[in-house]
Parts: C-alpha cells; structure tokens; sequence
C-alpha cells in the first residue's frame, strides 16, 4: 500500500497530530522541543489482527533542517504501534 499524506492534519492538538487513520493504519506524529531544538516523533499503528509486512517510510526532508533518522521496522505486530525518532 502506497499513501501519499495530506498537508493538513486530521486531528491536532499544540504538539502531536494524527496525520492518517484508517481501519488498517495510524500514522501519527508528535513535537518536543528544548529551546532551538526539535524533534519529530512519528508513530506507526497497526489496527489489524495480522502483521504489517515490508514497512517503508519515506520522509524527504528540507534541505535547511538537519534530520537524523531512525529505522523504520520492517514488520509491526499486530495491534501494535511504533516509534521512529
């Protein structure tokens, strides 16, 4: 399954958002900061009784911000959510 994001968010509050929801997937996303620096958390939900198999994610950054990224897990559990930091 390959989903292109909206630019608006589905349900926000000051420092996380929930970008996606279907009856398969929750895609969400959430802001820490300490004073100029930022993080973004995103978090990937399984909402099915069967894995989620071959997981990609790709993010494509600005070219001003520096990102260091994490992982994203090949499988997620069934009813189970993920963290990439």
């Amino acid at each position: 399954m390959h989903l292109k994001l909206p630019l608006q968010f589905a349900k926000a509050s000051p420092r996380t958002a929930l970008i996606l929801e279907s009856n398969i997937l929750q895609i969400g996303i959430k802001a820490e900061w300490r004073a100029q620096h930022g993080r973004l958390v995103l978090f990937l939900g399984n909402k099915n009784t069967s894995p989620l198999l071959s997981v990609r994610a790709q993010i494509l950054p600005p070219a001003h911000l520096k990102i260091e990224l994490s992982l994203v897990p090949e499988t997620i559990p069934p009813r189970a959510q993920v963290k990439c930091l």
